[in-house]
């Protein structure tokens, strides 16, 4: 049986901001949308997630990511309100997040 590792506020924290990142990335197209789904919005990382009891709110803006490319293809129009939209939201939910105060979180 795979191991459940709990993911940390901090490790859930840090994949918010990335999840900002990448958006913003993908909005200025720093990256595609086939990029971004490489790295966090795929159902490969919503299933890692759920194995490590992450946040349902931030699986949440995992599963909206995944729905980026059919927006592209069929509402190109709206892509980048779509991305703004779930930018804003995954600030909403950062700020739930007690401030880090430690030095150096790669050593958490």
């Amino acid at each position: 049986m795979m191991n459940k590792k709990v993911l940390k506020k901090v490790d859930e924290k840090i994949l918010l901001l990335s999840i900002v990142g990448t958006l913003e990335a993908v909005k200025d197209r720093g990256i595609t949308i086939d990029e971004a789904e490489k790295f966090l919005f795929s159902p490969h990382m919503i299933k890692e997630l759920r194995l490590r009891q992450c946040n349902e709110k931030i699986i949440e803006l995992i599963v909206k990511g995944c729905e980026l490319e059919d927006i592209a293809s069929l509402l190109p129009e709206k892509l980048n309100e779509v991305i703004v939209d779930l930018k804003k939201e995954t600030i909403k939910i950062v700020k739930n997040y007690e401030e880090y105060s430690n030095t150096f979180w790669l050593q958490e």
